[in-house]
């Protein structure tokens, strides 16, 4: 009953595999890559009586949904995505789209029959999701909301839709491999994955999904036509996992194989297959029986339970992820908060692990349509992040001194001509703004510039520098030589010894694009220092920006003169308007690496800063910048509850930040930090 045309004509080489003796079978599509650094040796090589770490979504209590949607807890860039042959009538349901609890378990690795990948790029979802959301393609996956463990156990009272685009079978699950016929390709697979999940659950054998291991660039489709061939999964997926998960097995069943049988004999009785998979399903095990297939046993109840906590003498380990109520906010304001006229830049001043790179540009295309990242990336970074559709471009290894002015100037270069684009945006990847402040300066605006540099530092030069190697302080007419700038009792500030050369090569009398930055007396003005974390420039001003970044990049100038003295020109010389963006952070406080222990103190209006600013005694809230808030340094969760704190302006006196996140956070940061 197997058409050559059919999708099902894989089941010949699924036989074939087993009868060659195949330990695991790959199931894939042609137009999935395997994405570069992701081995299914990860995998296949582990040893069967090993521990793994996974995750188990608690759904005990979860009556109004147990068909489980696993794309929620992956975080992906496009949020309420479903996967193909998801019931729809869930979509609405929040219990069934949030997720509150999981808990970290050790299971055999032999207990694990199927591991579903999931597909970045273009993954797994229906006809109604392309023709009504295809514009949020591509998609990609940051991996699961918590970092300890990389895979997610399907809870045996529930499941959930798989696919045949990437999955990894063991030898234990090769039973489960056949696709049905007798609907179209698009439901079969779909089908197939529901049915496996009924019997698995007699065996003691899990499903696991797992992080991306693929990139989809997929095959042309007419979207209507996989809409049309999709109708049962729209009208029955609901009502099948009602009926699957209500299949009792029988007492008269002693094998897999009578058991496997009985339940295509139901669903042929319900209606969801048709007369030629009941000839189909005999004939398949009838195959694997004379293959000398291993079946697995049937298990009694009480010994299907395999997981375990991964800690010695110590309970599973619980994860309170977030209440349903705070996640239906946040992603009812992310739908609502996209900048598409704003290209936002992420500074990254060392090679990070992609995979948190691809987490931090999944977490803020949330609210900005353009993303890009700069940083020493090397080239197997360069690749993964290139691969899974991540705008990226490799810069100095600067240590984030100079390199920020030039990746600002070289983004307004690039979008300069783009009437869709307004303005760029550069934060470096362990600072999160308040975006609720940032409109409330006015951001997006096509004139105005977004800074941290206070007005004392922009309205006027600190120094001015000669042509002969000399600077004077503004107000005075003594000049002090640059070799010796310690004379001149400038402000205490540990980096001048960074500025002072740099700006004086730079206005020297053999630099001859000094000429363009003069004052009236031939002198060069250097801005007062001030953080240069953030910066928001308007692209009308990309010329004189980009020309004078250059300028000071080339010589080696600081940043953080850097910027106040672009800014601090721009003012001054072109007319731009400039708003400070106010800014919490711990600057020398021991408590800088645990940001739980500090951000509660950004809602007391009685800190202050004022070591950094002395003239600027208790700045008011509300705070537009927090840093530094380190990927690193913690769980992802932890980040990322911190993250949508931040982002949707939750911060406030009274919140309950510090007693929700702080028992999480105590982890020292183990990355590289620039203390200033």
């Amino acid at each position: 009953g197997m058409c050559c045309a059919h999708f099902a004509r894989k089941n010949v080489a699924y036989l074939y595999a087993i009868a060659n003796g195949a330990e695991y079978i790959w199931d894939f599509d042609d137009d999935n890559d395997l994405m570069p650094g992701k081995l299914l040796n990860a995998y296949t090589n582990q040893d069967p009586s090993t521990p793994q770490q996974v995750l188990q979504v608690d759904n005990r209590n979860n009556t109004a949904c147990q068909v489980y949607n696993p794309y929620a807890f992956f975080q992906p860039s496009a949020l309420g995505i479903w996967p193909r042959g998801y019931p729809l009538e869930k979509l609405h349901v929040a219990e069934c789209q949030l997720v509150t609890k999981t808990s970290t378990y050790c299971i055999r690795g032999a207990s694990i029959g199927i591991w579903q990948s999931l597909a970045n790029g273009d993954p797994d979802v229906d006809g109604i999701f392309r023709l009504t959301r295809g514009n949020e393609l591509p998609v990609n996956f940051a991996g699961t909301l918590v970092r300890d463990a990389n895979a997610i156990i399907v809870p045996q009272e529930t499941l959930s839709p798989m696919n045949a685009q990437a999955a990894l079978f063991h030898q234990s699950a090769f039973w489960s491999l056949l696709l049905p016929t007798t609907v179209h390709g698009r439901v079969s697979d779909i089908w197939r994955s529901y049915f496996a999940q009924t019997l698995l659950k007699l065996t003691g054998i899990e499903v696991a999904f797992v992080g991306p291991l693929v990139t989809q660039a997929r095959n042309p489709h007419n979207f209507l036509a996989d809409m049309n061939a999709e109708q049962p999964l729209y009208e029955r997926a609901g009502v099948l996992a009602e009926f699957l998960l209500a299949w009792k097995e029988n007492a008269s069943d002693s094998t897999l194989e009578g058991s496997m049988e009985r339940l295509y004999s139901d669903l042929y009785e319900y209606g969801i297959l048709e007369w030629n998979d009941i000839g189909l399903v005999q004939d398949w095990l009838a195959l694997l029986e004379a293959l000398d297939y291993p079946f697995p046993k049937l298990q009694k109840s009480a010994d299907r339970v395999q997981s375990h906590s991964c800690l010695p003498n110590q309970q599973s380990i619980h994860h309170e992820v977030m209440s349903p109520d705070t996640q239906a906010t946040i992603m009812s304001s992310r739908h609502h908060h996209k900048y598409s006229n704003v290209v936002l830049v992420g500074q990254f001043n060392w090679n990070l692990d992609a995979a948190y790179v691809m987490h931090w540009v999944n977490r803020w295309s949330e609210f900005f349509e353009h993303v890009h990242v700069r940083g020493p990336f090397n080239n197997t970074n360069i690749m993964i992040l290139e691969d899974n559709n991540v705008h990226v471009v490799t810069s100095a290894n600067d240590a984030g001194y100079y390199s920020p002015m030039k990746n600002l100037a070289d983004t307004l270069r690039l979008v300069a001509d783009d009437a869709t684009i307004d303005g760029v945006m550069i934060t470096h990847d362990d600072l999160i703004f308040n975006l609720t402040q940032l409109e409330a300066l006015g951001f997006p605006s096509k004139t105005e510039i977004l800074s941290q540099a206070p007005p004392e530092t922009t309205d006027q030069p600190y120094l001015y520098f000669t042509n002969h190697s000399t600077f004077r302080k503004a107000g005075s007419d003594k000049e002090f030589d640059v070799n010796d700038y310690q004379k001149a009792r400038l402000k205490d500030w540990p980096w001048w010894k960074e500025c002072i050369p740099g700006f004086a090569n730079a206005t020297s009398r053999h630099n001859l694009r000094r000429s363009s930055y003069t004052e009236h007396d031939g002198t060069v003005g250097l801005y007062a220092n001030s953080l240069g974390d953030f910066a928001y420039v308007p692209t009308k001003y990309t010329a004189i920006f980009a020309d004078m970044a250059d300028w000071l990049v080339e010589n080696k100038v600081f940043l953080e003169v850097g910027f106040p003295t672009l800014i601090g020109h721009l003012q001054n010389y072109y007319g731009a308007k400039a708003k400070l963006v106010e800014y919490c952070t711990p600057v020398y406080d021991s408590n800088r690496p645990h940001y739980a222990k500090w951000i509660p103190y950004c809602s007391d209006p009685t800190r202050t800063w004022s070591h950094y600013y002395p003239s600027r005694q208790n700045p008011s809230p509300p705070w537009g910048l927090f840093h530094p808030i380190k990927l690193t340094a913690a769980n992802l969760s932890v980040w990322d509850q911190t993250f949508d704190y931040i982002t949707t302006g939750r911060i406030a006196a009274g919140s309950s930040f510090e007693s929700r996140v702080s028992p999480l956070a105590a982890k020292p940061n183990i990355e590289n930090d620039r203390e200033r």
